[in-house]
């Protein structure tokens, strides 16, 4: 199944590797790219002077925004960085996205918008409500569209006045696909939303008169779950089920395209099933990226030693991850695929906690990375092997699992501090598991005095018999926000 993440400001949600691996108790052994001599197997650590959330690229032009309403510019492919505009203790700046190379625009808590039509030289800002602004797209400078946590809003001119998409509210149709899932424009008057029903399947909304009406398509055992512009077109990537005959069926990768947001026709075809698309691509598996926008995949072929966030930017040879920090690395495209890395940890037998509830109140960045351990600190658990020749059988592997009481308090800006964690077996698990709340960003409290609050996360360490490093996966277990 496809996971969605489109959002920096929704909670990271654990791969789904990682949730089969919880359901069935498996090890999750740290996977591995495969050797290419072009591409350099080591990231780079860019330390900014604020938290970044969101980043995007146009060739070797990146940028990335975050707490403290700072914008950072890179023009070499994300080797150095520059802050362009900063405001201590200002809002969290969820979106950054350029039209062009001179247009830059911004926008974040507390309604914010963010401007500049010279590159990031000056700066023009302003409030458009109240609201945090989710995602936010511009065709040109004057007509755009904008995703609020309670509603969907164009402009015509330039940001300062927003109309309200009432269709999604009061159209009976329309009204029960809550979930926006992705909004795309292909001019000032061409507009297009993904919208999702709770539990449910998909549909298309499509404008050709700058938002004023909208009309609805659903496409039948499609399940789609980004939307782009790129090339003149409208662009999903998702899964589709086929051969539903007699209750069957299976998914198979989806590619759509669409000059009007009515008539959709396949693209490419993917290799395998993909995660975390930009507009750039798709994430097929660590250390590969696909570009399904063509004829055929082309492919970018990256380190996969680390997990790529669902914020990531490519130029012609790098790669850029948002990750509490910024990391960049070289990377190489090709029209081949990669072998895919495979894990040699066996599949086990055991409970544990499923899946993650929702995070903190007023959370925007709530991410919860998997982290590298020692596999000789963990101590040996049996557990019961599937293996193809001698069936089911019983074998040790390093593994552990704990509940950990996690303290924190929220800075006036949003970002956290004074992390604490009780409970943790292993000094190295607590470090991490700080490190990894130690990057949370929330919504600024509008207060000068910090708010303090804990949390229950539950950590699972898990390695195979033949590794040194098992990896650990930090969840939110159910009942436990305080």
């Amino acid at each position: 199944m496809l996971l969605s993440e489109r959002r920096a400001v929704r909670y990271r949600r654990p791969s789904l590797s990682f949730l089969l691996c919880v359901l069935a108790m498996t090890g999750c052994a740290r996977r591995y790219a495969p050797t290419m001599a072009a591409v350099p197997t080591a990231w780079r650590s860019h330390l900014l002077p604020f938290k970044p959330v969101s980043i995007a690229s146009n060739g070797n032009l990146l940028w990335v925004c975050g707490a403290d309403e700072m914008i950072a510019e890179s023009v070499d492919g994300g080797n150095t960085w520059k802050v362009k505009h900063e405001r201590a203790g200002g809002e969290v700046l969820l979106t950054i996205r350029m039209l062009g190379n001179r247009m830059v625009y911004s926008s974040g808590t507390a309604g914010l918008i963010l401007l500049s039509v010279d590159g990031g030289s000056t700066w023009k800002s302003w409030t458009a409500g109240s609201q945090r602004v989710l995602e936010m797209i511009f065709a040109d400078t004057q007509h755009g569209i904008r995703e609020l946590p309670s509603s969907v809003e164009t402009t015509a001119d330039g940001g300062r006045n927003w109309s309200d998409v009432s269709m999604m509210k009061t159209d009976e149709r329309v009204r029960q696909f809550s979930e926006v899932l992705g909004m795309a424009v292909l001019d000032g008057k061409h507009y297009a939303m993904l919208l999702h029903k709770p539990q449910g399947e998909n549909m298309f909304l499509s404008s050709r008169d700058s938002g004023m009406t909208w009309k609805p398509l659903h496409i039948d055992n499609t399940y789609a779950v980004a939307l782009f512009a790129h090339g003149k077109q409208y662009w999903a990537f998702g899964i589709e089920i086929v051969e539903r005959q007699d209750h069957g069926g299976y998914s198979v990768p989806l590619v759509l395209h669409s000059r009007d947001g009515l008539r959709w026709v396949h693209g490419a075809k993917a290799p395998t099933e993909f995660t975390d698309c930009s507009k750039q691509g798709c994430v097929l598996y660590e250390g590969a990226i696909a570009d399904l926008y063509g004829n055929k995949p082309h492919y970018l072929i990256y380190p996969g030693d680390i997990s790529l966030t669902s914020q990531w930017a490519t130029g012609p040879v790098s790669i850029c991850t948002v990750a509490g920090r910024i990391l960049c690395a070289a990377a190489a495209w090709s029209d081949r695929l990669p072998p895919r890395p495979e894990s040699d940890q066996p599949i086990v037998g055991g409970p544990l906690y499923a899946s993650p509830v929702a995070p903190p109140p007023d959370c925007l960045v709530c991410s919860l990375t998997p982290f590298p351990l020692d596999a000789k600190l963990l101590p040996q658990i049996p557990v019961k092997m599937n293996d193809q020749d001698q069936g089911q059988r019983q074998m040790l592997i390093p593994g552990l699992q704990s509940t950990l009481l996690v303290r924190y308090a929220i800075q006036t800006d949003g970002t956290v501090d004074q992390v604490d964690v009780d409970g943790a077996p292993l000094k190295e698990i607590a470090s991490s598991v700080a490190a990894n709340v130690g990057n949370w960003i929330f919504e600024p409290p509008r207060t000068s005095v910090d708010r303090k609050h804990e949390i229950r996360l539950v950590v699972v360490c898990m390695g195979a018999p033949s590794n040194d490093e098992a990896t650990c996966n930090v969840t939110i277990p159910p009942q436990t926000l305080q």
